[in-house]
């Protein structure tokens, strides 16, 4: 959905918040964007970030080499692509503004209108990557409804189980593992020994904004 944000389609965003807590700010509040990257060290550009999304390069600056080094120590280095939760704020290269007060609902009660300012793409041309990463075909996503496709999306992203990890005298142990379905029942099972929660149509905190910056 970065490529969406680029093209100034995307002006909201979900957040899971169960506790009803705000902790992503307020309106005039500032956000910014984790994607998924690749680092990478070669006689074209020496050491620089690819980003997937749209297969722009950086290279970072000399006061950013601290960032890089994070990158270095912690991840890959071999040209493969890291997931977007391991980008550090320093390589990050989009900033957003909130632009309206936050609220909260159950993500079910999404609107189509607000579904539409979520980003998911209508047309075949917007709609390539994204149906590609999910693993569909084209014939298959236009013939779902427009609340179908967002939960395609949600469930993509929040219905797999993950792990959450606590600290054992040094050690971090996996505690449980917890799954944000769109729809469905909430309750609990069982997974790898480990209790599984599966919180269906959990409450999220919605965050309209705007694009501020993205560096070139």
């Amino acid at each position: 959905m970065v490529g969406r944000l680029i093209a100034r389609k995307k002006t909201h965003t979900r957040r899971i918040s169960q506790v009803g807590f705000n902790r992503y700010g307020y309106r005039g509040g500032f956000l910014w964007v984790r994607e998924t990257f690749r680092h990478r060290l070669d006689d074209a550009h020496g050491a620089h970030i690819t980003y997937e999304a749209d297969g722009s390069v950086y290279v970072p600056s000399f006061e950013e080499k601290r960032a890089y080094e994070f990158l270095r120590k912690c991840k890959r280095y071999d040209g493969s692509y890291s997931p977007a939760m391991y980008m550090p704020r320093d390589l990050s290269r989009i900033d957003l503004r909130i632009e309206g007060q936050p609220w909260f609902e159950h993500v079910a009660d999404i609107s189509d209108t607000d579904i539409r300012l979520e980003g998911i793409p209508e047309t075949v041309a917007e709609s390539e990557s994204l149906v590609s990463s999910l693993g569909m075909t084209m014939a298959g996503w236009l013939s779902l409804s427009l609340r179908e496709k967002f939960e395609k999306v949600w469930n993509s992203l929040h219905k797999k189980p993950k792990p959450v990890v606590r600290s054992d005298e040094g050690r971090r142990i996996v505690s449980h593992y917890i799954s944000y379905p769109f729809s469905g029942e909430s309750h609990e099972t069982t997974l790898r020994g480990k209790p599984l929660h599966i919180v269906a149509n959990p409450k999220v905190l919605v965050l309209p904004f705007r694009v501020r910056k993205i560096r070139r």
